[in-house]
């Protein structure tokens, strides 16, 4: 959706949203604007930085502390980017692994000091506000909606009727959290794999149960938006069946983390956790009866953004 720069001066209406997931820190700088009463988002610069935060934090329950000096460094550069584009405020969102570890008030510390930024370590619901507002932004919102965001952590799960939430959780069910859990080999076992997908049907039928039936699914992330890299014709892998899933699946078992990077350009941190991913997207899929998901390319940096922008004097927003 976003390149990575262009040329456009800085300009006093920017704003800048940094999004320190499980695996990624990511930065959107973006111009509001406004089609009627419809706010939205012209992005300026994006920038995505693999960290891992979440590595191990599974297990004991702590950022290892030169990932956790990473993430702080990491921040500081995204400031200084935003900064020099004009974009003001900078506003940030901590969540799974950083809701998860111990050392969640020292990472603010830290932030706070080496760059002034206040770090919000959000909860799971307002973590599924925000990827909502963000992923459905310019989206048709009629029917029964579900909203997925699968993270390194968690997999937030947001029902709408009509455009309005009907409900929202936060699950367990991150792809760098079920790839700690039950993969232990490059490429991963096919017993690896099923058991990822035991896992996830387990955590997913309480709430498909009690879920109204679902028209639509819009899934989020970053194992959604790598799956067309691995297609055949990748911008026309935008929908996800499960036979595309399963081909996904093939690939991504089949070769070592290593070679899968070379071929394919993605980071080895992202490829490490796709098989996982995908493994959860097909037991999605499989809970609530659907036979297609659409790759979203929003998330919680344009929640965080149109969440401000609600909350402003809306003279500030250029008209489109």
């Amino acid at each position: 959706m976003y390149g990575e720069m262009d040329a456009r001066t800085p300009h006093q209406s920017l704003l800048a949203a940094i999004d320190i997931g499980t695996n990624t820190i990511r930065l959107l700088v973006a111009l509001p604007v406004r089609d009627g009463d419809a706010l939205g988002l012209s992005p300026i610069a994006t920038h995505t930085a693999t960290v891992r935060l979440g590595h191990g934090v599974e297990r004991t329950g702590r950022i290892e502390p030169e990932r956790l000096a990473r993430a702080v460094a990491t921040v500081e550069e995204y400031r200084r980017i935003a900064a020099d584009l004009g974009a003001a405020p900078i506003l940030l969102a901590a969540t799974s692994a950083v809701r998860d570890a111990a050392q969640g008030d020292e990472l603010r510390e830290r932030i706070a000091a080496t760059s002034g930024l206040v770090l919000p370590i959000v909860s799971g619901e307002r973590e599924a506000a925000l990827t909502f507002a963000g992923a459905t932004v310019g989206q048709p919102l009629v029917g029964t909606l579900l909203v997925g965001d699968l993270g390194g952590g968690s997999l937030e799960l947001i029902v709408s009727r009509d455009g309005l939430i009907d409900s929202a959780c936060s699950l367990q069910l991150g792809s760098g959290r079920l790839t700690e859990r039950h993969v232990t080999a490059d490429p991963p076992t096919r017993a690896m794999i099923a058991a990822v997908e035991a896992d996830a049907r387990a955590t997913l039928a309480p709430e498909a149960a009690a879920a109204p039936p679902i028209d639509r699914l819009i899934i989020v992330g970053g194992t959604a938006t790598s799956l067309p890299i691995l297609a055949p014709h990748p911008r026309e892998a935008t929908i996800l069946t499960a036979r595309r899933l399963a081909g996904a699946s093939a690939i991504l078992t089949g070769a070592t983390v290593g070679s899968l990077a070379a071929e394919t350009g993605l980071d080895p941190e992202r490829v490490r956790t796709l098989p996982a991913g995908v493994a959860i997207i097909g037991a999605l899929l499989d809970a609530f009866g659907l036979d297609t998901a659409t790759i979203g390319t929003g998330g919680i940096r344009e929640g965080l953004l149109l969440d401000y922008l609600r909350n402003v004097d809306r003279t500030q927003v250029r008209d489109s």
